[in-house]
C-alpha cells in the first residue's frame, strides 16, 4: 500500500476501531446468551415427572430457538456491516492510493509546466533583447536620415537663386505683385505646379495634426495631391534666443519639395503655346499688373524656356526663370525669397 499521510492514517485507525467494538459486543451477548441458558437448566425441578419435564422443556425448547434465531439475525447483521465496512475500507484504501498516484502525477506535471515556463520566459528576455537592440538601430537610421532629408531640402532651397540666362532681358522690377503662377518646365513639357495652393492646404493645418504627420513620416510629412502634385515638408529648429526676461523662444524653419506624382506631367511645349490652351488657361485667372509667372525648368527644358518666356511676357506678365539641377524638384523654404519680378 502507497505511503499516506497522518490524517490517512488516522482515518483508517477509526474504521478498525469501529470493527473491533462490534466483536467485542458480539461475543458478549454470546457470553450473556449461555449464562442464562445455564441458569434456567439449574432451575428446574428433578423430581417432577418425565411428562411435566416434557411438556415445561417444549416450550423452553421454541423460546431458546427464537432467542436463537434473533441472535443469528443480529449477528449475520453485523457480520454484513462489518463487510460493509471492510469493503468500504478497502475503497478509501483505494481512493487514497489513486489520489496519492494523481498527486504525484499533477505534481509531476506542475514541475514540468514551471521548468518550460522558464525555459520560454529566458526566450522571451533574449528576443525583446534583440528587439530592442534592433529597434534602437533604425531609430538611429531613421534619425539619419530625418537629418539628410533636412539637409537635401536645406541645401536645394538655398541654391534657389536667379538665374542669368543668355539674351533674356531680365525683367522691369513690380512692388505691387500680389499672385504668382509656377510651370515647370521638363521632359519636353509643361505643367502648372500648384505651390501657392498646397502651401495654403499646409498653413491650414493645426500644429498638432502636423507634428503627428511628420512623427508618422519619420520627420517628412505630405501635403496633397492636387493637380498631379504633392508637397513634402520637414520642420527643423533653427534658432534658440533668450530675451531679456530670461524666456527662451525657440525659432523652426520649414522646408518643402513640390515633386509630381508621375513624370512626364503636362502638356507638350508646343501644344501649351497655342490660343486657349495651358499657358492661356493657366493665366486667364490673373491679372497682368499683379501677377508674376515664375517657370521652373529642368536640365533638359532649356531649349524650350525661350519660347514659354516669350509667350507670356507677350500677354502681359512678369517672368521669373529658374533652373533646376538634375534629379531635384522645387523647393521653398521659411527664409525662401520672393520672385525676381517682386
Amino acid at each position: 500500500m502507497a505511503r499516506r499521510r497522518n490524517d490517512d492514517q488516522a482515518g483508517s485507525n477509526g474504521v478498525e476501531d469501529s470493527f473491533l467494538d462490534i466483536v467485542a459486543n458480539i461475543v458478549g451477548i454470546l457470553i450473556l446468551l449461555v449464562l442464562v441458558v445455564g441458569v434456567r437448566a439449574a432451575s428446574q425441578p428433578q423430581h417432577a415427572s418425565e411428562t411435566v419435564a416434557e411438556t415445561q422443556q417444549e416450550p423452553v425448547e421454541l423460546l431458546e430457538e427464537e432467542q436463537v434465531e434473533e441472535i443469528e439475525k443480529e449477528v449475520a447483521a453485523s457480520a454484513r456491516e462489518v463487510a460493509d465496512l471492510a469493503q468500504s475500507l478497502a475503497k478509501v484504501d483505494q481512493q487514497l492510493e489513486t489520489s496519492e498516484d494523481e498527486r504525484l502525477l499533477v505534481t509531476t506535471y506542475a514541475i514540468a509546466l514551471e521548468q518550460e515556463y522558464e525555459k520560454h520566459k529566458q526566450q522571451l528576455d533574449e528576443q525583446s533583447a534583440e528587439r530592442l537592440e534592433i529597434r534602437e538601430e533604425l531609430a538611429a537610421l531613421d534619425s539619419k536620415a530625418h537629418q539628410l532629408m533636412l539637409k537635401k531640402v536645406g541645401l536645394t532651397t538655398a541654391s534657389m537663386q536667379p538665374a542669368t540666362l543668355v539674351n533674356t532681358p531680365t525683367p522691369i522690377v513690380r512692388r505691387n505683385i500680389e499672385e504668382t503662377v509656377h510651370l515647370r518646365l521638363g521632359e519636353g513639357r509643361i505643367a502648372v505646379a500648384p505651390l501657392d495652393k498646397l502651401v495654403k492646404m499646409l498653413e491650414s493645418v493645426s500644429p498638432q495634426t502636423r507634428l503627428r504627420d511628420l512623427n508618422r513620416g519619420n520627420g517628412v510629412a505630405r501635403i496633397g495631391p492636387a493637380d498631379g502634385f504633392e508637397l513634402l515638408y520637414a520642420v527643423q529648429q533653427a534658432f534658440s534666443d533668450v530675451s531679456p526676461m530670461g524666456t527662451r523662444t525657440t525659432q523652426h524653419e520649414v522646408f518643402a519639395e513640390l515633386r509630381p506624382l508621375f513624370t512626364p506631367i503636362g502638356v507638350e511645349a508646343e501644344q501649351a503655346l497655342q490660343p486657349g490652351d495651358l499657358i492661356d488657361q493657366a493665366l486667364r485667372p490673373y491679372s497682368a499688373h499683379n501677377t508674376a509667372v515664375v517657370l521652373w525648368v529642368l536640365p533638359d527644358g532649356i531649349k524650350d524656356y525661350r519660347k514659354i518666356v516669350s509667350a507670356v511676357r507677350e500677354r502681359g506678365y512678369a517672368v521669373d526663370v529658374r533652373l533646376l539641377l538634375e534629379g531635384t524638384h522645387i523647393a521653398i523654404g521659411t527664409s525662401g525669397r520672393k520672385t525676381a519680378a517682386q
